[in-house]
């Protein structure tokens, strides 16, 4: 899958779709965009390093209750992650050139 755009809105947000239509790799992908880690056996051509990107445009008030997160943002306000993953099970994130530990994204409580 190349690119997947989506658009959550305030409240209750459902996928659906036919048996084999990818909701499970929208899942997985989001997932591991966040943080979590990456089995080899998810990787289709481990010859290659795995890249996975999400942008994500932020609410006012998400920016608001989770000041943190600002110096990560692009000039338009997007959060962009970007994950890449090599065989011998190495990777890095990043953010609009920053690299990031996944608790610098924990949102503030």
């Amino acid at each position: 899958m190349k690119t997947c755009p989506l658009i959550f809105e305030s409240g209750f947000n459902a996928i659906s779709g036919e048996t084999g239509a990818g909701k499970s790799i929208i899942i997985d992908a989001l997932r591991i965009a966040l943080g979590e880690r990456i089995d080899s056996s998810q990787v289709r051509d481990t010859s290659v390093p795995c890249v996975l990107e999400a942008v994500f445009q932020l609410s006012a008030d998400f920016l608001n209750a989770n000041e943190n997160v600002r110096e990560f943002l692009t000039a338009e306000n997007e959060l962009m992650i970007n994950r890449i993953f090599t065989a011998d099970g190495k990777g890095k994130i990043k953010s609009t050139a920053w690299r990031l530990r996944w608790l610098n994204l924990k949102p503030s409580r």
